[in-house]
């Protein structure tokens, strides 16, 4: 996927994106200034996830995440359903922020995002959720890539500063829970990254099941599990 953003007589800076298909040799052009590319398990069944953020001249802004090539997946295999976040920009900055990067974790079912005004968003690739934002750099970061050691986010901004933004591993579950009080994106997210902090929820889902003698939703529950 080619991305290029270019200034407008407005004020605004537009993003342009085109998505080509190596298979189909077909290319589509998207309104976008940040994408990438992130393969997740379905069912047991590699599913390809694009994944693109925008922001339009009135504003509005969206994360997307769309499945591709659904059309090679085994017959009867689960689709990913589109999924579409708002991104939210501290008012202070005048509307003037806007996404340049887009980075999926090597290592968890995350997207990093970065804008112009250094301000970082984590995103769940499955759901859309937003799970963190804070501004980590006072200039643009013009350079990132994935760390493949902690699955999180290595940018170089215009100051020369070095900086490496990840999640906490065994904090970051209760953090899900607490802050953002979501019981079952917490569960989400823990039984597909390996996270620790979830184990009492497991455990609670666990013997209702099998009291209630569903003992095959028991055992999905159990192999899930962390």
């Amino acid at each position: 996927c080619l991305t290029g953003i270019a200034g407008s007589s407005d004020g605004s800076v537009k993003g342009f994106m085109q998505l080509f298909s190596v298979e189909k040799r077909v290319s589509q052009a998207l309104e976008g200034h940040a994408s990438a590319f992130k393969t997740i398990k379905m069912d047991g069944h590699d599913t390809i996830l694009f994944a693109f953020a925008s922001k339009s001249k009135s504003g509005a802004s969206k994360l997307h995440v769309i499945e591709v090539g659904h059309e090679n997946k085994a017959e009867g295999a689960p689709k990913f359903g589109r999924k579409s976040t708002d991104i939210f920009y501290p008012p202070e900055l005048g509307g003037a922020d806007f996404p340049v990067a887009l980075v999926a974790s090597s290592k968890h079912t995350l997207l990093y995002m970065v804008t112009k005004a250094g301000y970082l968003h984590i995103f769940d690739v499955e759901s859309g959720s937003t799970l963190y934002m804070n501004r980590i750099s006072e200039s643009t970061i013009f350079v990132q890539c994935s760390h493949s050691e902690t699955g999180g986010l290595l940018g170089l901004n215009r100051q020369g500063a070095l900086l490496l933004a990840s999640v906490n591993e065994p904090a970051f579950i209760p953090y899900v829970m607490s802050k953002l009080k979501d019981v079952a994106l917490a569960t989400k997210l823990a039984s597909r990254n390996g996270f620790p902090g979830a184990e009492s929820l497991f455990e609670e889902q666990f013997n209702e099941l099998f009291a209630e003698e569903r003992y095959q939703d028991a055992a999905v529950i159990a192999a899930e599990s962390p």
